[in-house]
């Protein structure tokens, strides 16, 4: 172009009826108007300096239009610079043709520039050609590119679409041999030869283009005839003894997918041919992806997108989600290797460790009740009292009764009448014997505690005055030394529980405090209860306060033994899954 634009500009100055000098501009970046927009092309002379036109040169860059400057004196000469712009094909400015003249009249001035406008019709010519020559062989690599796209998609699967591929491009590129290799995170695997239906992967030449894909892939930048540069291919070139070598790898996705490599024993692979393969390359390759996706069976779906996700794990760019992966597996593994305690969580209920039932003598009215539930009592302190009056009157008939068959008695003794003597005697002996009774009865109208503890059940205070029965249970006292632990375990932990083992129990009244136990007892009878089977556990509680009481309720926590800490926050989510299965599972 250079050589074109100087010539030209050799017969526009020559062909003007004035002594001229000028040069050619082209744009040199893609933003109009700029300042620095214009490169020099060419010059005549080819020596001359063209710094004093580049400020009219810019003016017709940005007006788009022809302009002439105003006549300078120089030398005794008077100077009139031309500036007139090249029109492209598509639009906008392709170039700046800048001619100085010498021309002391006007008319001479219009004629050179009239000239100069006809004269432009011949460099743009030469933009012409040149789009046109561009458009050709992009009209070219284009039909390759659909041929080959067309043959890839005609094919059942994927590997009858990669070798249909590699043959169709070495028939175009008139190549020797093609093949395709499928990049696997670092490693490259030859999937298909050109005209070969089948190949051996530890063939000397399949190693050989396996070197040569791997030098390709680990290249920094695009590779191109690195048959020189790299020992991969250089081993190839020998192996093969075709000289001329091009791979190029294949960027999709993030990642390389694949790598096409190129061999043939003529001329070097030109610039146009590079350029037509990396392009055809860059559709090719999420194409053939797509087709080994789908086409081929699941187990090589799953493993080819395994090595994908971890290609992508290992790329530069996420060493920060590495950074917290590992970070995360290490902890996992930590979880599962540090033993921690494995502890059952029940609910609680405080009991004491024995409960005395006070019940009613006899049948009787109460006549006072000073104590009720949740008083404290000593021992033989007074709970309630009974109505005495019918047993007071009852003793006084048996006073007289018993003064009355004593004096018979007597009598009976006197008058020697031994028969009689001996009925007195036993009607004494029974009235006396009623007497006691009696006397037993008012003893016992004075109901006491028989140990010192809490009243857990008993308020007779709003009864006074009624009728209670012979053995109805009034009170209900337990001692506050000692107490039982009563643990409610659901049934799926039940099995862990045993006899010996120790806890820690926090009552609700008292959260601050853990109080420690241990199991001495288990039922094996399940009580249902809120939707929940649980079974009663009972333990010993090791230490006791002043402020415990009788019925406080709270949470409790049996150690079981010890377990990976991961075992133990997962085992109900296995539980629960292994149940949901064996429930839905045939």
């Amino acid at each position: 172009m250079s050589s074109y634009a100087g010539a030209w500009l050799a017969l526009q100055c020559r062909a003007l009826a004035v002594p001229a000098r000028g040069a050619v501009f082209l744009p040199a970046s893609a933003a109009p108007g700029a300042a620095e927009s214009l490169t020099l092309l060419a010059a005549f002379p080819p020596h001359a300096s063209a710094e004093a036109w580049q400020e009219i040169a810019d003016d017709v860059f940005e007006q788009a239009r022809g302009l002439v400057s105003e006549p300078e004196t120089v030398g005794g000469r008077t100077l009139v610079t031309l500036g007139c712009p090249v029109q492209h094909e598509e639009g906008g400015i392709a170039a700046v043709v800048v001619v100085e003249i010498e021309a002391p009249v006007a008319h001479q001035v219009s004629r050179a520039m009239e000239a100069l406008r006809w004269g432009v019709a011949g460099i743009e010519l030469m933009f012409l050609r040149q789009d046109r020559a561009a458009a050709r062989a992009l009209l070219a690599r284009n039909r390759v590119a659909l041929e080959v796209m067309a043959v890839a998609l005609d094919a059942a699967d994927f590997h009858a679409a990669v070798l249909a591929t590699v043959t169709s491009i070495a028939s175009a590129f008139r190549c020797d041999r093609a093949g395709w290799g499928v990049v696997s995170g670092l490693e490259v695997r030859v999937e298909a030869l050109s005209h070969s239906a089948q190949h051996a992967p530890k063939m000397g030449q399949v190693r050989a283009i396996v070197a040569g894909m791997e030098d390709a892939l680990h290249a920094t930048a695009t590779v191109a005839e690195l048959s020189r540069e790299t020992p991969g291919l250089r081993a190839l070139v020998q192996e093969s003894g075709l000289p001329q070598v091009l791979a190029v790898p294949g960027y999709h996705d993030g990642a390389y997918r694949g790598v096409l490599l190129l061999e043939r024993d003529g001329k070097p692979f030109s610039a146009e041919e590079r350029q037509t393969i990396e392009a055809l390359v860059t559709l090719l390759v999420p194409l053939l992806e797509s087709r080994r996706r789908y086409t081929t069976g699941f187990r090589s779906r799953l493993r080819t997108a395994l090595a994908d996700a971890w290609q992508e794990f290992m790329a530069p760019a996420s060493t920060l989600r590495r950074y917290v992966v590992f970070g995360l597996l290490g902890v996992l593994l930590l979880l599962a290797v540090v033993p921690a305690p494995y502890r059952v969580t029940a609910d609680v209920v405080l009991e004491g460790a024995e409960k005395r039932a006070v019940v009613a003598p006899f049948d009787g009215f109460l006549a006072s009740a000073p104590v009720r539930a949740g008083d404290m009592v000593a021992a033989d302190q007074l709970l309630c009292a009974l109505d005495d009056r019918d047993l007071r009157l009852e003793q006084l008939k048996w006073i007289g009764q018993l003064a009355q068959y004593q004096g018979q008695f007597q009598q009976a003794l006197g008058e020697h009448d031994r028969a009689r003597a001996n009925i007195s005697l036993a009607q004494s002996q029974q009235a006396d014997a009623e007497l006691k009774l009696v006397a037993t009865r008012l003893s016992r109208t004075q109901i006491t505690a028989t140990i010192a503890g809490l009243v857990l059940s008993g308020d007779l205070s709003q009864r006074l005055g009624s009728r209670v029965q012979q053995g109805e249970v009034l009170f209900e006292i337990a001692p506050l030394s000692d107490y039982r632990v009563v643990l409610k375990v659901d049934e799926r932990h039940i099995a862990e529980i045993e006899r010996r083992q120790g806890g820690h129990l926090v009552l609700s009244s008292l959260p601050d405090t853990s109080f420690p136990f241990e199991v001495t007892r288990l039922t094996a009878i399940a009580t249902a209860e809120g939707g929940i089977n649980y079974f009663r556990v009972e333990g010993r509680l090791l230490e006791t306060r002043q402020a415990l009481r009788p019925g406080m309720e709270g949470v409790g926590k049996v150690v079981t033994g010890y377990r990976p800490l991961l075992w133990v926050w997962m085992q109900p989510v296995v539980d629960w899954l292994r149940l949901w299965l064996w429930r839905w599972l045939p």
